[in-house]
């Protein structure tokens, strides 16, 4: 049996009709009742363009694959593959995968079998959580799917800019695209920190742009968090959006460094 786990361009949020699946966590007993989602032919369509479901039972449960058949004249037919098996809960113990198809438009009318067969997933757990995460390129700032280097430097006037490398397909960085710049006097470059991370959940690093958040201090001691908006681009940071603020550090906090010593030049941070 085959699985491929597949992402979407975009998630499937705000759709009507569209809710996520639990993932059942043990194989469906012998005898259980299964439920089998398809968009596929019909008895009487070729096309019927929307879902329909079929009730089932489960013959045996191998170590990959429980067998399971129709009830009555219910049948997996083509277009099928691929679909849910539900359990009662709701829950998703299989894709569908083989059947014979008996009474789907187009097969034999000698063929009344209604037998099928399912991939589990309920032990796949690991598998699912493994691949998702080996799919996230780090820091990919144009979703390509090939690491880039973001680059941070402090200009003689102690404004901050920042800038970007694109990888090429031969694995080489392109030239530094400036993006956002800090104006002078607002950060104190010694107390500067870059964080990437998936932070809004789409496992997309590449478009939370650049999937970074910049904790800063202020002159006044404050510590800031801004982190680059959720929009396609090439350069890093256009621009930062504030997303946290503490409060000034009292006036009798540790020494700090001016800003106006910090040292000029570039530096590359990724935590």
């Amino acid at each position: 049996m085959f699985l491929v786990l597949a992402r979407l361009a975009e998630p499937a949020k705000g759709v009507a009709g569209v809710a996520g699946v639990k993932r059942a966590v043990a194989a469906p007993a012998v005898g259980a009742a299964l439920t089998a989602v398809g968009f596929g032919r019909t008895k009487t369509e070729w096309v019927p363009e929307k879902a329909h479901v079929g009730a089932f039972t489960v013959d045996s449960s191998a170590a990959t694959s429980p067998a399971i058949t129709g009830k009555g004249t219910d049948a997996i037919c083509k277009g099928d593959t691929g679909g849910p098996l539900l359990n009662a809960a709701g829950e998703l113990v299989g894709v569908n995968s083989r059947s014979w198809q008996g009474g789907c438009l187009g097969v034999p009318t000698t063929e009344t079998r209604t037998g099928a067969v399912s991939s589990r997933i309920d032990d796949l757990g690991a598998w699912i959580q493994e691949t998702i995460l080996r799919s996230i390129v780090q820091r990919d700032l144009n979703d390509d799917g090939r690491s880039d280097v973001a680059m941070v430097y402090r200009h003689a006037d102690t404004s901050i800019g920042f800038s970007s490398s694109l990888t090429n397909a031969s694995g080489e960085f392109g030239e530094f695209t400036a993006g956002y710049k800090v104006p002078a006097g607002s950060w104190d470059w010694s107390s500067m920190k870059l964080v990437t991370g998936d932070f809004n959940g789409d496992r997309r690093p590449g478009t939370d742009e650049v999937t970074a958040r910049l904790v800063a201090e202020g002159v006044d001691g404050a510590r800031d968090i801004h982190t680059p908006t959720a929009v396609p681009r090439a350069a890093a940071g256009l621009p930062l959006a504030h997303s946290y603020a503490s409060a000034p550090r009292p006036s009798l906090s540790r020494p700090r460094r001016s800003a106006a010593r910090a040292p000029q030049g570039w530096f590359q941070r990724w935590r």
